[in-house]
């Protein structure tokens, strides 16, 4: 699939990444004695928003979205003889994650977004929770989204041809 497909996808930021994608990309940082490990006083087993690093047999390597009540974060799904496809998961943001009507509602997501099979839908693969944490995982898409082509296109002033526009309309519509 083309990077420019407008497909509905796990959001990708597109910055720069420090480390790799087996630390979570964070830099790598060495103590006093020159050991490489997490900063002092971060958890090693946890995101500096608190988030974990492993939900089930996923392993969260790096946000690359936030909305209004949910983050989404590249992830692997780690099976035997080292098969660990790429996948996203969204989670609820800290701050709503004990409060029940945005645990509902994300339920409700999950369960309406199941039951959707469309090749310009992300397809839903998983969802569970574990230690309270509820979690959806969706097909990872790479990309750039159509939100961040009209953002760059606004920042150096452009506009989106209305034939783009048209393409992106008829193929959401099919």
């Amino acid at each position: 699939m083309s990077s420019n497909h407008p497909r509905a996808r796990a959001a990708r930021d597109e910055g720069p990444r420090e480390g790799g994608p087996r630390d979570g990309g964070r830099p790598h940082t060495g103590g006093p004695s020159g050991a490489m490990g997490p900063p002092e006083g971060e958890d090693p087993d946890r995101h500096p928003d608190g988030t974990p690093k492993r939900l089930g047999r996923y392993r969260l390597i790096r946000p690359i979205s936030t909305g209004g009540m949910a983050r989404v974060f590249e992830a692997r799904r780690e099976s035997i003889a080292g098969v660990s496809p790429r996948v996203a998961i969204k989670l609820i943001l800290p701050d709503f994650a004990g409060e029940d009507r945005f645990r509902d509602l994300f339920v409700n997501e999950a369960r309406i977004g199941s039951l959707l099979q469309h090749q310009n839908l992300v397809q839903i693969q998983d969802f569970d929770c574990e230690d309270g944490v509820y979690y959806l995982v969706m097909e990872y898409v790479e990309g750039v989204t159509l939100r961040r082509c009209i953002s760059t296109a606004r920042r150096h002033g452009q506009e989106i041809h209305p034939v783009v526009i048209a393409e992106v309309g008829r193929q959401v519509c099919e």
